[in-house]
This record gives C-alpha cells, structure tokens and sequence, in this order.
C-alpha cells in the first residue's frame, strides 16, 4: 500500500512492487490515470517527496505463495508483479521452465521490453 498526503489528506492505494527483492531500490509501475486520485501526484513527485509504504505486501502474487510444480506461468495486462518474480534468483531454483506473456492490444503497449529481452538473459544468476 502506497500513501501520500496531498493537501491534509491522506490518499491510499494498493500498487505492485516491481523491482527485484534483493535490490535496494522500489521500483512500481502504473498507468496514468488523469482523473485518478493518487496517480495524477504520482507522477509529478520529485525525489525527496515523502511517500509511505506500508512494510508488508498485502496481495497474493508473491513468491512465497507460489504453489510447487515444475513450470511456473505468468500471463496478463498487468506486468508490475510479474517483473518483480521474473528478477528473483529463487524462483528459478524452484521451476524448470518460467512462461512469461506480456498481452496488450498494441506493441506501444509493450512495458518492460528492454529488461525483458536484454537484461534477464544476461543476468549472471539467471540468464541461461
């Protein structure tokens, strides 16, 4: 959970972790919602801004509540959670074969498609 105080409010919202579990920087991805509540300031916040984040993930997507098996999918529109799992080491200990299906109606769509494509297949604990 994601909060900002904005004008003496108080504005809270659930946003995916994107980056890698042992990195020490937060990395969230999000669309721009003009009329949105939290985003529209969001996207407008400079470095040194407060921002509070709760110190537990609330959602279920998340490697420990991953179900045992020997091929682990991923598939959908929303590709925050996923990049954060496809950047653990410890999941590719634990399946033989990860699937990842990054679905939009358009390539402009694509997020991601650098570290996807580059990034992962030359990084030293999983690359191959």
């Amino acid at each position: 959970m994601m909060w900002l105080e904005i004008i003496g409010k108080s504005l809270t919202r659930a946003y995916s972790i994107a980056s890698a579990n042992h990195i020490e920087e937060m990395e969230f991805l999000s669309i721009k919602v003009s009329d949105g509540k939290l985003t529209p300031h969001l996207q407008n916040i400079k470095i040194g801004d407060p921002i509070l984040l709760s110190s537990k993930p609330t959602g279920t997507l998340v490697g420990d509540h991953l179900l045992p098996g020997r091929h682990f999918s991923l598939s959908g529109t929303g590709l925050a959670p996923f990049m954060s799992i496809i950047r653990d080491p410890s999941i590719y200990e634990r399946f033989d074969k990860i699937i990842f299906t990054h679905d939009v109606r358009y390539i402009g769509e694509l997020f991601c498609l650098e570290i996807i494509e580059n990034e992962l297949p030359k990084n030293p604990y999983f690359g191959d």
